[in-house]
């Protein structure tokens, strides 16, 4: 009965140690915000279209950065660089004239 207990107590240990070094669940990564360069098309009803992607984003309420300033949509020429900032939800944050 002696060297039961111990026999005992090391296989609990092993099992505990067996199981404990198994597999560990992993998890999707977290999606980060991403940005576009293009050029830029149009600005019409709150969404900006550009080329090179052709793409269209939802920019309501926000105002493009011009020179490191706010500036305006109408300041923004047809075929200028743009850079579009989404955040993780691809909701547009930032629009840049480069």
């Amino acid at each position: 009965m002696k060297k039961l207990i111990p026999l005992l107590l090391l296989g609990g240990f092993l099992a505990a140690v067996v199981i404990g070094c198994g597999p560990t669940p992993t998890t999707a990564p977290e999606k980060k915000g991403s940005t576009v360069d293009a050029k830029f098309s149009e600005y019409k009803d709150d969404k900006l279209t550009t080329k090179d992607p052709d793409k269209s984003f939802d920019v309501k309420g926000i105002k493009p950065m011009i020179d490191a300033k706010e500036g305006k949509w109408d300041d923004i020429k047809t075929g200028d660089k743009v850079t579009v900032t989404l955040d993780k939800d691809d909701k547009v944050t930032k629009v840049e004239k480069k």
